[in-house]
């Protein structure tokens, strides 16, 4: 990779708690995810906290200027051959590494938040992991992960300035066990959080082809609600 990124004023490590939250700054629409077969693993229960203030908030963006458009994401077939199983808990992600933008991010289980929408952990420098998602090591569906973009008391958050991100960068997910994955950016999109209810079938699909996809908001921001209008959506296909 020959273009080089503004580097994120931290790297985050350690073990979190499993603390969940609904917070106005990466809230997924209301419109409830498609509601696939449990697992089997349970998780805390998410409990909710008002959203962050961001009214007040001087945001700044990477220094990376965005492109005017982006290479469509190729046709991807996979060929299922066994019922996916997972592994409870090595298959469970743990750690999202984001080389371009020098960014660690724990990862935590999540649920729903109490509007029927994916919860987002409370502390920003985590990423969550939709518990009804697909796993690191399925052999079909997405793997999704929620953060926060920024927050006024924290800065940037893990999933900042992912818009940025370029086709065919790689993304690190981690498992449990420590076994690491890299997948590659195939798609950048924003959509109006009024129109996510219009692509959420997609973007929770457990019938595509595996892949990973990062969910956060951006787009323009409504001061009087203190909240960004778009989510962020970037999808990568594994190496």
């Amino acid at each position: 990779m020959t273009h080089k990124r503004s580097p994120r004023p931290w790297i985050l490590t350690g073990i979190t708690t499993i603390t969940l939250a609904t917070a106005a700054c990466a809230t997924v629409e209301s419109t409830a995810p498609p509601e696939p077969e449990s697992s089997g693993t349970a998780y805390a229960t998410p409990t909710q906290k008002p959203p962050v203030d961001n009214s007040s908030y001087e945001k700044t963006r990477p220094s990376k200027t965005p492109k005017e458009s982006r290479e469509p994401a190729p046709e991807v077939t996979v060929t299922i051959t066994a019922t996916p199983t997972m592994d409870a808990p090595t298959d469970l992600p743990q750690v999202l590494e984001i080389p371009a933008f020098d960014v660690v991010s724990d990862v935590v289980p999540v649920g729903k938040d109490a509007s029927g929408g994916v919860a987002v952990p409370d502390d920003i420098r985590t990423t969550g992991w939709y518990e009804r998602s697909a796993w690191i090591g399925a052999q079909q569906g997405s793997i999704v992960l929620v953060g926060h973009r920024d927050s006024a008391a924290d800065g940037a958050g893990a999933l900042y300035g992912i818009e940025q991100l370029e086709v065919g960068d790689s993304l690190v997910l981690s498992a449990q066990d420590g076994t690491p994955q890299r997948f590659r950016v195939r798609e950048i999109k924003s959509v109006e959080k009024t129109k996510f209810s219009t692509i959420v079938e997609d973007v929770f699909d457990l019938a595509s082809p595996y892949r990973l996809t990062l969910i956060t908001c951006g787009g323009a921001f409504d001061e009087a609600a203190g909240s960004y209008l778009s989510n962020i959506i970037v999808t990568a296909y594994p190496e």
